[in-house]
């Protein structure tokens, strides 16, 4: 297939560029200061794939791109906001063209950035036109490109409902993430690095990915700018506020269990159990970074093998609760172990003793 990518030197599209070549196809980079222009590759190309920013300028690339392409291809708009696209494309003319049009948007999340890979990627799918159903042409060619690479595709109606699950699964993150942003700029320095290391990273994962990296900053203004269900969002966070300090005020008793519980009853059970394993996992992950890990270095020798072995029996015998394995080989032909454990205590502390004796 020949690809047009339409923002080819944003993240996303660069992204798409070196995934798109990797399958063997035939790319046709397209962004300011390329070789490749907008209307001639979109001659070209079987598949014009648009995802360039500003947003509100996506509308008008849809229609350039439309207007040259061939019969039996496909437009797609990927950029992060469909609706207020959705209603400046004029859907029924790239229709009778003949030309399939399809919204493919990738739900990021800070632990997985888009610019680093496409593995695991969240990813909504909604269109219109021929092949574009499920089982068609343009549906099962999508399938191919990133469900083997472990994406998870989403099928949407074609009612607005990636709105709202971009409104739930992206802007809440960051908006909390410059809360918590604003709230540490109101601390002094050492309260807040002292606070961070009692209390773990603010909101745990996603946030703390946010602002580790400041991923998102500039797709969030656009988002928020854009979105339709922006000042509804924005509402909900400035009304619970506005509940919690007058509960405050009024020493209300369960105020806050009151919002948890709204939130626990519309969600299954089966999504609590499974976010609770996930936490699980992630609390051990902490823990392991935080101290609570031993790690042995060891000359090289001959059985990596075995000498884990008896890494590991000095901590099971002592019935040590191990979470986390890991052993690599170092540059100099020796190993390291590194050895999780649920808590310090002192069978493992016994455990560390015989086998740092044996080291020596």
């Amino acid at each position: 297939m020949k690809i047009a990518v339409i923002g080819a030197k944003g993240t996303v599209g660069g992204a798409l560029v070196e995934h798109f070549g990797f399958l063997g196809h035939d790319v046709l980079s397209v962004d300011r200061n390329t070789t490749h222009k907008l209307k001639d590759a979109a001659a070209e190309a079987d598949i014009v794939f648009i995802v360039t920013l500003p947003i509100e300028g996506v509308a008008f690339l849809a229609a350039e791109a439309a207007s040259v392409m061939r019969p039996k291809t496909l437009l797609i708009h990927g950029t992060s906001v469909e609706q207020p696209v959705h209603d400046r494309i004029d859907i029924q003319k790239i229709l009778a063209m003949d030309i399939a049009l399809c919204h493919l948007h990738f739900h990021f999340r800070p632990e997985i950035p888009l610019s680093r890979t496409l593995f695991g990627q969240h990813i909504t799918l909604s269109g219109y036109g021929d092949g574009v159903c499920v089982g068609g042409r343009w549906s099962t060619w999508i399938w191919e490109q990133f469900v083997p690479f472990r994406s998870i595709i989403h099928r949407l109606k074609e009612d607005g409902e990636h709105d709202e699950l971009t409104a739930v699964s992206q802007l809440i993150h960051m908006v909390v993430a410059a809360l918590v942003s604003e709230t540490w700029n109101h601390f002094s320095l050492p309260i807040v690095q002292k606070a961070a290391e009692i209390g773990g990273p603010p909101c745990k994962l996603l946030t703390r990915a946010v602002l580790r990296t400041g991923l998102g900053g500039r797709v969030t203004e656009s988002i928020l700018y854009n979105h339709p269900l922006a000042p509804r969002l924005l509402g909900v966070f400035r009304r619970t506020l506005d509940y919690i300090e007058k509960s405050v005020a009024r020493r209300e008793q369960d105020a806050i269990n009151k919002l948890l519980t709204k939130g626990r009853t519309i969600m299954e059970s089966v999504n609590l159990d499974s976010w609770d394993d996930s936490t699980a996992r992630l609390a051990r992950l902490e823990a392991d970074t935080n101290q609570t890990c031993f790690v042995f270095c060891f000359p090289p020798e001959k059985n990596s093998a075995g000498l884990l072995a008896r890494v590991l029996k000095e901590f099971d015998e002592r019935g040590v609760d191990k979470t986390t394995t890991v052993a690599q080989v170092n540059p100099d032909g020796g190993c390291t172990f590194i050895i999780g454990v649920r808590e310090q205590n002192v069978p493992a502390l016994e455990a560390e003793r015989a086998v740092r004796a044996y080291i020596s």
